[in-house]
């Protein structure tokens, strides 16, 4: 995580959100960290920085597997073509 983000996070909130971001539900990590689903999901749905630190990672994430798949088809391509040079 970011650490200025971080900052402003308690350790059970950087907590859930690697919980999250694993795709556990809400209920997984809320007995996994310690708190009620309640509060996971008050963070999950309210908290700014929570949300924002959330998404932050969704998207790095998403950014990453996006390059993958991009550097995995330009090797497929290298192959077929090579199979028919």
């Amino acid at each position: 995580m970011r650490q200025n983000a971080t900052q402003n996070l308690d350790p059970k909130q950087q907590r859930a959100i690697e919980l999250l971001i694993q795709g556990k539900n809400i209920s997984v990590v809320a007995n996994e960290i310690g708190m009620s689903r309640s509060t996971v999901h008050r963070w999950k749905s309210y908290d700014p920085i929570f949300i924002a630190e959330l998404n932050q990672l969704k998207a790095s994430m998403w950014e990453a597997q996006q390059e993958k798949i991009a550097s995995a088809r330009i090797s497929a391509l290298d192959a077929v073509v090579e199979m028919l040079v």
